[in-house]
């Protein structure tokens, strides 16, 4: 018996009226019409709906013939569909007040059930004008959910698996509930008819049990649906009576999927892969399933899902090892519970698979991130997955534990952080150590500003990390690998955290910004302590580190000192906290007397200085002051003692002490019979200093001459010319005069002179800086050197390796003297290097693989290149000669860029021209050819090393101001690098470059020069002024029409640069009137030419829909006018202003998606009917469709767009390929 769920109230009783047992009305059809039926069925609905179950033994308040009659197929299936909704009310009524008994028949419960479920499908679409409709059909279906009427479709009399399956389709797959205002309540209702189905029924129907299933998988389950939260609960409900029948279907179905995939993985036949496939996926959704079915946990954690984690096909175990770690991943307690599943699935972190192994590790993750006592249980799979043989796994691994270290970095396990140590040292991958090194740094730079202040929690803290540092400053001497090196210093100059990112002006002013400065410092010095000896050439890069924190200590200071005073101006205090935010920036530091630092009575500061003497202890300020005198006692020390091994390690090792003259002098004397590997560590000492601070060195100029005359002169110097090269170096940066009278200079002069004939290429090339400082008749000295350099260039010899030493010094002679003066051997000079070294070199097909250690062809190359561009820039003759010869040899090279030699001769060619482009003699040959933008293009087809080597010396010129603002478009282009690392690169250097530029205007502004928008100077200034030159460029790009209709690569320069330029600037309407100004503008090059106002739609677009509405963006139209450049020229044509010339199904990409930066390779042009050349019609605008503020427009009209034709001045069309042929 089903219990009676309607309760009514006293109020609600109503007498049984006659109409409730007139049979005969409906059983001899006695109404008149239709609206006569309709008006009696309203009555009996009525009478229906306030009925109330009699006590037992009562009679019925209606006839059972009424009720017979009411359900008769002329009602059932009546043409009014009034009549149809209300016998639907009317049953359900029967069925609530005749429960748990009816009076149908089972063919007319079938019909009823038939009728309740036609009237549920009008839930699948609603719609406003049917309101009243779903009113009746909501009625229904609370009537039929309270009375549970549904149940009796589980009489197996009835065979009403179809109306089952139809029911559970409707609710599970087609109604959706968040239609309706009351979303909970059809949901809670349609949950529990199914859950009362599920209760009563025997058996469930494979389709019946595959619509609930389909409903916890895939995308349903994704997206958490209405229909996966419906099957969820009436799983949840009916679990235990569900988990036999659950168990063995999908048992049955994962074995049969696996076996059948097995066998696909042997079988040799056409369509093996498509069936493959498909059991793949049943079981991908068999194991979804298993998941979301929590009964079916303990009945598959045993030996039903062991074999399937051993399976040989590598598909199957991967899908069953990311099952089983979300199980356990969501019910930890089962790794007890089922321990020997548990044991084999740990055996997985050792699999053949590398997938299954990364997988493995994101699991091991979570878990110890999590759990401390599974931490400390199995760190040792992190430990093993650190030793794996996959480059992946071993950066994965090193990932995980320095996570876990961040998470828990008190009771992190010692050995993982250890297993990082190794890792860092003896990786055999240099990236793999680069890798470690940068989450040791990260780490340690988050850790650190939390155990400043002392405590025996964070001492702990600190003992556990403090060993990082001198780690990673070990790779100096015991790195062989370059980058590793170059990332060392990066990371050091970055381990400096801002103390007021992020913080109010009332939270930095009331803090002492001094005090975590200096304690940052002296953990930045510690890490640059060199703990072992040094035995490699690259000391002097670890001395130049230090001395550049050097001076960013000492402007640190000296800021601080200013505003010592309380009285101190504003505009102090404002340049105080802009040199706080550069402190981490390397140029940011100016050079100061460092014996002055002695003499500030700041506590925190000696106690810095004091640190460096012993970076153990931390001395009193009494003992800060006597810095000096400690200093000079110990090298007074060293020398009496002849300890010279031992004072060259203190000096390197100390060399951030305050040095005196006196020091220097005393360097110098140790080197008389000083060791080789002694004399240079004090020699690359003194070439640092010397850079540092030239006046320290400008007292010992005679002993550094004396030096390089004995030491050329000794055979030491032939097999080792690095000790002769930190001399010249630091001969060559002094600040005093070389003195040029006695036997002396001209010793000097004559061993550089022979040094410019006959050494190495650095060292030719550091003689003549030397030999230009030296004399003051430094042109006849030249005139000589470059003719002896001239008598080396033989024909025929250009293998030799002396060749390269020969070109290096023709270039620096061409830096450093005029052409004029030499014009008879710069002819022949030019000549040779012309046709007998970049035209040989130019057919020579060597293959190098190392991009770090190119070729000699190479390297003769690029020193070819090197003296041509130094001639043009320094010769007085006209470069248009030398500019066509050098753009020929770049169509000659632009033909076959398989090989790594080619991209690395194009490289050397691409940086010629840059430095060209520097020059505005030179500009103005290279602009009108516009061949720099097919350089640019092209580049994106040659070796990865190139095209970084290419960006990134665009990115160095512009930020040097070398290279005038407007070529920032070289620039921006490269976020097209298919190399997704490369791209993303590009787009912080541009980022970089438009942050240098507004730093560049703010300093204008505040000097009281200030430039608008609208004045002349601003082209120059302003980076705003970049869009039209990127515009222009990117109108002239080859593959322009290969891209149409949406020009998904020219939207993604332009939303790199518009993210760049509108950050924190309220530039949007100045964009608005220049777009719009400068599609009045035809292209000069190319007068028919529309593409510089397809793009000008396409930028305003993208302007308007992402940056028009911004916090930043103000709204009101710009003022000023704007400056249009030269390549621009005024339009003929009388065309509307409002016409819109890109294409009519043009889509922009979207910030998101653009910003990923993607590959050009990647990028799939759209194939159309027509091209953008021949489309015949644009759309306009109406009129007044865009104000300045950049409204847009909501009517086109249509306008015709003349074809392309190419230009008269060598550029390909557009429709060429994008390689240039010679």
């Amino acid at each position: 018996r089903i219990p009676l769920m309607v309760a009514t109230s006293p109020s609600s009783k109503v007498k049984a009226s006659n109409i409730l047992h007139d049979a005969q009305f409906f059983t001899k059809k006695q109404y008149l019409n239709q609206k006569d039926l309709v008006n009696r069925l309203q009555e009996i609905f009525k009478k229906f709906r306030d009925l109330e179950q009699p006590p037992d033994g009562s009679p019925m308040p209606f006839s059972d013939q009424v009720a017979q009659n009411l359900v008769h197929e002329h009602y059932l299936n009546h043409t009014h569909k009034d009549v149809q909704m209300l016998i639907a009310c009317i049953t359900s009524d029967i069925f609530r007040i005749n429960a748990p008994d009816h009076p149908f028949s089972p063919s007319q419960l079938k019909a009823i059930f038939g009728l309740w479920l036609r009237h549920f499908q009008l839930l699948v679409e609603p719609k406003e004008k049917d309101k009243a409709i779903f009113e009746m059909v909501f009625y229904v279906l609370e009537r039929t959910a309270v009375v549970k009427s549904f149940v009796v479709l589980t009489d197996p009399q009835l065979e009403c698996d179809g109306e089952t399956e139809q029911l559970f389709d409707l609710f599970l797959n087609r109604i959706n509930p968040a239609h309706f205002e009351s979303e909970h309540v059809v949901h809670k209702h349609m949950e529990v008819i199914l859950q009362s189905i599920l209760d009563e029924t025997d058996t469930i129907t494979p389709d019946l049990l595959g619509t609930i299933q389909s409903n916890l998988c895939g995308a349903r389950r994704k997206n958490k649906t209405h229909g996966y939260q419906l099957a969820k609960s009436i799983i949840d409900h009916t679990g235990d009576k569900l988990q036999a029948t659950l168990s063995h279907v999908m048992e049955t179905d994962l074995n049969d999927n696996f076996q059948a995939a097995a066998k696909f993985d042997m079988a040799d036949m056409a369509e093996s892969t498509k069936h493959r496939q498909k059991h793949l996926d049943e079981i991908r959704r068999n194991l979804e399933l298993l998941e979301e079915l929590e009964v079916i946990h303990p009945v598959f954690l045993g030996p039903k899902l062991t074999p399937f984690l051993e399976t040989p096909s590598e598909d199957l175990r991967h899908m069953t090892v990311e099952t089983v770690c979300n199980i356990f991943r969501s019910h930890p307690f089962y790794c007890k519970t089922y321990a020997s599943v548990f044991a084999h699935f740990l055996a997985r972190s050792m699999d053949r698979s590398k997938k299954i192994r990364a997988r493995m590790l994101v699991w091991f993750q979570e878990m110890m991130t999590e759990d401390d006592t599974f931490r400390d249980t199995y760190y040792g799979k992190i430990l093993e997955a650190l030793e794996d043989k996959e480059d992946v796994i071993r950066r994965q691994a090193v990932n995980t534990a320095a996570e876990i270290a961040r998470r828990h970095p008190l009771s992190v396990p010692k050995a993982l952080i250890t297993g990082l140590a190794k890792v860092c040292r003896s990786d055999r991958k240099a990236l793999v150590r680069m890798h470690c090194m940068q989450k040791l740094c990260t780490l340690y730079a988050e850790l650190a500003p939390g155990w400043m202040d002392g405590g025996p929690t964070l001492s702990k803290l600190r003992q556990m990390y403090q060993w990082i540092p001198p780690v990673i400053m070990s790779f100096y001497t015991l790195d062989s690998d370059h980058e590793i090196k170059e990332a060392v210093l990066r990371l050091i100059h970055a381990m400096l955290p801002p103390t007021t990112k992020g913080k109010s002006k009332a939270e930095v002013d009331g803090i002492d910004q001094g005090a975590p400065y200096a304690k940052a410092f002296v953990g930045l010095y510690r890490c640059l302590d060199i703990q072992t000896p040094c035995k490699s050439n690259c000391l002097q890069e670890v001395l130049a580190a230090k001395a550049s924190l050097r001076k960013t200590v000492s402007e640190f200071v000296r800021l601080r000192s200013v505003l010592k005073n309380d009285k101190a101006p504003p505009e102090d205090k404002r340049l105080y906290d802009y040199h706080i935010a550069q402190l981490t920036d390397k140029t940011a530091s100016l050079r100061s007397d460092w014996l002055e630092l002695a003499k500030l009575r700041d506590e925190k500061i000696f106690k810095c200085l004091a640190s460096l003497v012993d970076p153990m202890a931390v001395p009193s300020m009494a003992e800060a002051i006597t810095l000096k005198e400690q200093v000079v006692s110990k090298v007074k020390a060293a020398t009496k003692s002849e300890q010279l091994g031992v004072f060259a390690q203190t000096l390197v090792a100390k060399l951030l002490f305050p040095v005196a003259p006196e020091h220097v002098e005393a360097m110098l004397r140790q080197m008389e019979d000083a060791t080789p590997e002694t004399m240079l560590a004090i020699m690359g000492a003194l070439s640092t200093l010397a850079e540092v601070l030239p006046s320290l060195v400008s007292s010992s100029v005679e002993q550094l001459a004396a030096f390089v005359v004995s030491w050329t002169a000794s055979a030491a110097c032939v097999a080792d010319c690095a000790i002769l090269r930190f001399a010249l170096r630091a001969l060559g940066r002094a600040g005093g005069p070389i003195p040029q009278n006695g036997a002396s200079h001209q010793k000097l002069l004559k061993t550089l002179k022979g040094l410019c004939l006959s050494g190495s290429p650095d060292v030719r090339k550091l003689a003549l800086h030397c030999i230009n400082r030296t004399t003051e008749r430094h042109m006849e000295v030249f005139k000589t050197v470059a003719a002896g350099l001239g008598e080396q260039l033989v024909v025929g010899r250009r293998g030799t390796p002396s060749l390269l030493g020969t070109l290096k010094g023709l270039q620096v002679l061409f830096s450093l003297c005029p052409a004029k003066d030499w014009a008879g051997v710069s002819k022949a000079v030019l000549k040779f290097v012309k046709a007998d070294v970049l035209q040989h070199y130019t057919a020579t097909q060597e293959t190098g693989e190392n991009w770090a250690d190119p070729p000699y062809e190479c390297t003769a190359w690029a020193q070819g290149i090197k003296v041509l561009g130094s001639y043009v820039m320094h010769s007085e003759e006209d470069p248009a000669d030398q500019i066509k010869f050098l753009f020929n040899l770049f169509k000659q090279l632009n033909d076959n860029l398989q090989t790594v030699s080619s991209s690395y001769k194009l490289t050397c060619l691409f940086k010629g021209v840059v430095k060209l482009l520097c020059q505005p003699r030179c500009r103005r040959l290279i602009l009108p050819t516009h061949l720099r933008l097919l350089m640019v293009a092209n580049i994106f087809e040659s070796n990865e090393h190139a095209r970084q080597d290419m960006r990134d010396v665009v990115h160095q010129y512009l930020l040097s101001g070398k290279l005038p603002m407007k070529y920032c478009w070289m620039l921006i282009v490269n976020v097209l690098d298919h190399n997704k690392r490369n791209a993303a690169m590009a787009k912080d250097q541009v980022n970089r470059v438009i942050m240098h530029y507004r730093e560049q205007q703010r300093r204008f502004d505040k000097s009281g020069q200030k430039i608008s928008l609208s004045d002349q100077q601003a082209v120059l200034i302003c980076p705003e002024y970049i869009l039209p030159d990127l515009l222009y460029q990117l109108a002239h790009y080859p593959a322009f029409e290969d891209h149409h209709p949406n020009y998904e690569p020219i939207q993604t320069c332009f939303y790199v640069f518009f993210e760049a330029i509108t950050r924190d600037t309220d530039n949007v309407s100045f964009f608005y009137k220049l777009l719009q100004i400068l599609k009045r503008y035809d292209d000069r090059l190319q007068p028919k030419s529309k593409n510089t106002k397809v793009l000008c739609d396409i930028a305003f677009d993208i302007v308007h829909n992402e940056y028009g509405k911004t916090r930043q963006s103000s709204g009101k139209p710009f003022p000023g006018t704007v400056n249009v450049p030269a390549v621009f020229c005024a339009s003929k044509s009388v065309e509307d202003d409002t016409t819109v010339y890109m294409p009519s199904t043009f889509k922009l990409m979207g910030k998101a998606r653009a910003l990923k930066a993607i590959p050009l390779d990647q990028m799939k042009p759209e194939k159309t009917e027509t091209s953008p050349a021949k489309e015949q019609a644009a759309n306009k605008r109406p009129a007044n469709a865009v104000s300045c503020a950049g409204t847009p427009a909501k009517r086109r009209k249509v306008a015709s767009a003349p074809e392309d034709e190419d230009s008269d001045m060598g550029e390909p069309s557009p429709r060429r390929s994008t390689r240039i042929r010679a």
